[in-house]
């Protein structure tokens, strides 16, 4: 089953690339009793490129697209994530969760209402999911009431988890500083998610 969702804004989706991603394992994740008892290695972040999938724990996402996105209403610049996600396993999984973050806090940007597709969703059996995820810019670590005035070095973090041993799958994706100039110098948008008309 596959659905697309789109927001607000037409969206071109380019040619996704399917090549699964494959990584080495250093670290090693100690069982805390919740599982099987068996030790399990844990693969180091990694580096993802836009538009080739990563695969971990049953779920292959791919980052087709980043680009500017209208700030929030309340001035909160945010970038426009395009997702596609696929269960390969027989049993349910969860979407990657995906945030923005930035040289000038420790906090990360978030996900936001109006997405498409959802950060850490249900990912059912036999399902492919595509849309776009809104990310804010993150809060100043000072003030959490205002976002960070820039962002340097962006970058789009995605985390892959395997809940049935509790490991997860880091992976990295930079943002260009052009993208960032753009949804800072974006105008206001409408309060998301939009009404419907009646008909």
């Amino acid at each position: 089953m596959t659905r697309w969702c789109s927001a607000r804004r037409s969206l071109t989706v380019t040619a996704l690339a399917f090549a699964v991603g494959a990584a080495g394992c250093t670290r090693v994740y100690e069982d805390d009793g919740s599982t099987s008892g068996t030790t399990t290695s844990v693969p180091p972040p990694i580096v993802g490129k836009v538009g080739t999938p990563v695969t971990f724990g049953g779920v292959s996402a791919t980052v087709v697209a980043i680009s500017k996105f209208d700030q929030s209403p309340s001035g909160t610049p945010r970038i426009k994530v395009t997702m596609r996600s696929e269960n390969l396993i027989a049993s349910d999984r969860h979407n990657p969760r995906l945030r923005l973050a930035c040289d000038e806090t420790s906090r990360e940007g978030l996900w936001s209402v109006g997405s498409t597709w959802e950060s850490e969703g249900l990912l059912s059996v036999n399902t492919i999911l595509q849309g776009e995820a809104i990310l804010s810019f993150p809060a100043k670590a000072a003030n959490p009431n205002y976002p960070v005035a820039k962002c340097t070095n962006a970058t789009l973090r995605m985390v892959l988890k395997d809940r049935s041993i509790g490991a997860e799958q880091l992976a990295t994706f930079p943002v260009s500083a052009e993208t960032i100039t753009e949804s800072i110098q974006a105008e206001r948008g409408l309060k998301l998610p939009l009404p419907t008309s009646s008909s």
